[in-house]
């Protein structure tokens, strides 16, 4: 195509070229303008080609020369700008081709990197993944909840488990710790025998096992189970040779007290949040933040765990240790291992897992971390102590926007931003009942809150005052709650206190044999909260963390008759 094109341009240029010589031979020889110059006599020549041979002579031979050197000087110079052209076409060609091949290549590497990726992913889910309970986990109670993923999972696929008892609770041969539970299935397995079980609901990859006290091994395979159980626990003999996911293990407690007797720790769930006072990972990787130093003051030096597991507080150590705290000793210094001392062990929430809901089933004891409390909380034998810290919710605007109510936002369609499953959001929905066209956006995290505000994706955040004023924002302008519409009924209706303050929340021990005993860790909590050594601790660190600029008050101290303080022999 190419050369086509090229041999019709050279036979126009050719054309063109002697059509010039034409229009100039004719030009002079109608003027009459005298011939000369070589170019004059080739034309001469060529007129006596069509009159006579005598005028044949006037013409030379260099002048040919010269006629035919211009000629072949034009067709080298097309050939040569033909060549120039086809070779960096054919250079542009085998650079796009080599570039083709380079992608081509990778992307096949990618494919088989994928498919590699893939394969390894398959032989992963060839055996079921283990996903409840974690690993270590401590469990009150007799029922156990199992669960596990699997890869190749269909509603017809069935499980088997595994379970081996491998201690006791206080021994092996110890039974007189499950004397009261109802009805138990696999509560008497001996340590080290293994039990093989079906799965109690295989299509949704769980199963419950009614144990009894002490610290299990378990597994999960594919398959239905080969042959009849063969004890009164229902284990078969299940000889299957089977893909069996890895091992895992747990404890069971028959109750929370029992479980501080074993190991006298207070679990305490909280979530960490960086950049803000209250719960953040310090520096050195511990735990700190106000809501961390007051509660491992609390439990660790005012609290005490007696010989028969009753948990007492203890005002005068109490008040030593606060008053070591105020003298400047640091917190790190304050005397460790004290005997009959609670230990407390901090287990962190990640974002997306519901703590309401890990307290109820036990697996905390309690939880902090500027919570409010609030009666819709409570249930499931969650109730709250008294509060420690009061505030009050805010609306946070920018200065440079026009609008100073929720209602001129409305209007303007702007967005109102909240943290989810949080008492601002609670208020957040109770503006929506009120206000038309209110669009309220939710978040997962306050600094993921904070910075939606900060890129302008919310005009406006609901939070509390304190958390307003760690955001860092100098150019804001504030609305407080109570200034909000529905405000009342946000109080009334899902607070239920008075007032908003943040609190200890707390789980029953419902195991216990009274209800003393299964409130025994919420009456002491709200001795020491009430009692004066925590609130001049509440002063030392709302100091330390600047909280007292941030809009923040306590209650004042009042000691019930039920916190009476015990001798500090007492829990030895």
């Amino acid at each position: 195509m190419m050369s086509s094109m090229m041999i019709v341009i050279f036979s126009t240029l050719c054309m063109a070229v002697f059509a010039v010589i034409a229009v100039v031979w004719w030009t002079r020889k109608a003027l009459g303008i005298p011939r000369s110059g070589p170019l004059g006599r080739i034309a001469q020549w060529a007129e006596g080609v069509r009159t006579s041979e005598a005028e044949v002579r006037t013409a030379t031979v260099g002048d040919l020369v010269l006629f035919v050197t211009l000629y072949v000087v034009g067709v080298t110079l097309v050939i040569t700008l033909y060549t120039w052209q086809a070779g960096s076409a054919m250079d542009k060609y085998k650079q796009e081709s080599e570039q083709l091949r380079q992608t081509v290549n990778t992307l096949q590497s990618e494919i088989i990197s994928g498919q590699r990726d893939l394969a390894d992913l398959k032989e992963q889910q060839a055996a079921p993944q283990l996903i409840v309970p974690g690993a270590d986990e401590e469990i009150i109670g007799e029922h156990v909840d199992l669960h596990w993923q699997y890869g190749n999972h269909n509603e017809t696929t069935d499980y088997v488990l595994q379970l081996m008892r491998i201690a006791g609770f206080t021994g092996d041969n110890d039974t007189q710790k499950v004397a009261h539970l109802s009805a138990p299935t696999l509560t008497d397995l001996r340590p080290g025998v293994p039990c093989i079980v079906a799965a109690t609901d295989s299509a949704d990859q769980q199963s419950r096992a009614a144990l009894g006290p002490g610290t299990y091994m378990w597994r999960v395979a594919v398959g239905a189970l080969n042959g009849p159980a063969v004890d009164s626990k229902h284990c078969a003999n299940d000889d299957r040779v089977r893909e069996w996911s890895e091992y895992r293990t747990f404890r069971v407690y028959p109750s929370m007290q029992e479980r501080l007797e074993s190991t006298k720790e207070l679990l305490a769930g909280t979530r960490f949040e960086q950049d803000i006072p209250f719960s953040r990972v310090g520096p050195d990787g511990k735990p700190t933040g106000f809501d961390m130093d007051f509660l491992k003051i609390i439990v660790e030096h005012c609290l005490v765990l007696q010989k028969d597991g009753a948990i007492h507080y203890n005002r005068d150590e109490c008040n030593n240790e606060v008053s070591a705290l105020k003298d400047g000793e640091p917190l790190e210094d304050l005397e460790q291992g004290t005997p009959g001392h609670l230990r407390l062990r901090i287990v962190p929430m990640p974002a997306g897992v519901n703590w309401l809901e890990k307290l109820q089933s036990r697996h905390i004891d309690l939880y902090i971390g500027s919570v409010t409390r609030a009666k819709k909380r409570e249930y499931g034998g969650v109730t709250f102590t008294n509060g420690y810290l009061n505030y009050s919710s805010e609306a946070i605007f920018r200065t440079s926007e026009a609008c100073s109510s929720i209602d001129c936002l409305a209007q303007k369609r702007g967005k109102v931003g909240v943290v989810e499953s949080t008492t601002n959001a609670w208020l957040a929905d109770e503006l929506k009942k009120r206000i038309a066209n209110l669009n309220v956006v939710t978040y997962k995290s306050f600094p993921a809150l904070e910075s939606a505000f900060e890129r302008e994706e919310v005009a406006v955040v609901i939070t509390d005052g304190v958390m307003a004023s760690t955001m860092g924002l100098n150019e804001t302008k504030r609305l407080a709650g109570k200034a909000l519409p529905g405000w009342k009924s946000y109080l009334v209706d899902h607070i239920g206190y008075p007032e908003e303050q943040f609190a200890i929340a707390v789980v029953k021990d419902t195991q216990s044999k009274n209800d003393a005993a299964a409130n025994q860790l919420l009456t002491q909590l709200n001795c020491a909260i009430n009692d004066h050594p925590a609130q001049t601790l509440i002063a030392i660190l709302s100091h330390k963390y600047q909280l007292d600029k941030l809009g923040t008050s306590y209650a004042a101290p009042t000691l019930g008759s039920e916190c009476k303080s015990i001798p500090s022999s007492a829990g030895n």
